[in-house]
Formats: C-alpha cells, sequence, structure tokens
C-alpha cells in the first residue's frame, strides 16, 4: 500500500484541498500510537465493513488487488473509505482498523472526531453529507482525463500527428483507441482548429 502523511492533502484515491489522508502506513515511516476511545474503535471498524458504501456514495473507483499489513503480514484488505466533516473529507484505508486495533496506531484527534459524528455509509444522510465532495472528485477525475489527453495529445504531435500516431496515442496513454478518444486527442492537437 502506499504511503501518505496523516492530514495530508493527496491519496491514492483523491486529492485537493478538502482531502484529509489519514492511516496510509507503511513499515519505512514513523507513525503515533497510543490508546483510542473505546467507542471509536467500534464505529471504524463500522466505517471499514463498509467502505463498499462510501466507495458508492462518493464515486470512487474500485481498485483491484488485496493489500497486505505491512507491519505484520496478517491482515489483508482491498477498500478504501471517507468521512466527511464539514468541509473536510478524510480519505483512509479499509486497513485502518487493523492498525488501530493491531498496531496501535493513533489517527489525528480531527479525525476520531470526524468519524464519531459521522453518518454511517449507506445511509441516506450519509450520501447527502459526502454529495459536494463527489461533484469535486468528478472534476478531479477530468481535469485528470484532459491532462492525459494533452500528454497524449503531445505526444502524438511530435510523432508527426498523423491518424496512426492518434491511434498509438490513444493505446499508449487510454490502454485503447476508440474514436471518441481520438477525436479528443485529435482537437487537442497543437494548432488543431
Amino acid at each position: 500500500m502506499s504511503w501518505f502523511p496523516d492530514l495530508g492533502t493527496v491519496t491514492m484515491i483523491d486529492s485537493g484541498e478538502h482531502v484529509r489522508a489519514v492511516g496510509w502506513l507503511s513499515a519505512k515511516q514513523p507513525f503515533p500510537v497510543g490508546d483510542v476511545p473505546t467507542e471509536f474503535l467500534g464505529r471504524l471498524q463500522q466505517f471499514a465493513r463498509k467502505w463498499g458504501d462510501s466507495v458508492d456514495a462518493l464515486g470512487w473507483g474500485v481498485y483491484m488487488g488485496l493489500h497486505c499489513c505491512e507491519l505484520c503480514g496478517g491482515s489483508m484488505t482491498s477498500g478504501n473509505f471517507g468521512v466527511p466533516h464539514g468541509d473536510l473529507l478524510f480519505v483512509a484505508p479499509e486497513m485502518i482498523s487493523h492498525y488501530v486495533e493491531v498496531h496501535r496506531y493513533r489517527p489525528p484527534d480531527q479525525f476520531v472526531t470526524a468519524l464519531t459524528e459521522s453518518p454511517l455509509p449507506g445511509t441516506e444522510e450519509y450520501r447527502a453529507a459526502v454529495a459536494p465532495f463527489r461533484r469535486l472528485h468528478e472534476r478531479y477525475l477530468e481535469q485528470q482525463r484532459q491532462e492525459r489527453v494533452e500528454r497524449a495529445a503531445r505526444w502524438a504531435h511530435e510523432q508527426g500527428g498523423s491518424e496512426e500516431s492518434i491511434a498509438e496515442a490513444g493505446l499508449r496513454f487510454f490502454g485503447g483507441s476508440s474514436p471518441e478518444i481520438s477525436e479528443c486527442i485529435r482537437q487537442a492537437l497543437p494548432g488543431a482548429p
């Protein structure tokens, strides 16, 4: 699993000024340890179990593959979830409940408060609370797609800008060369009308 610093604004699933990373641990990075309130651990485990409902409500993709705990190798998980709190979205891997329970990881107090106060994934209240973050994520994905189109167009231009280079750019940057992708690349070519 990738390491991201607690309360940073970047994770593998989402990023932005509204995002706060929590629980993206690595065996190569120190992390805070300590006790957490008993009720917090139970609620954290509920969020971890409901990660699929969180992903659905937030419009995140599902990243296939299991992640093994780098600290002990004794747990495998694959999900991520979001915890809304005001204008912030705390983004955590499903593995966080294992880190807290087994390795005594102590998440930031802001996350403890947010998780305690947030509605549970799978409820209408949760969907309403994360709706603004879903819209921000959709904009983020569109921006990433547009940047990829522009990189593909620059590459196709460097290769001569032919239909063959446009199709090859689609394969290289998008894994396929559908007519839609080819048209986007064609329109983004330097000097295109």
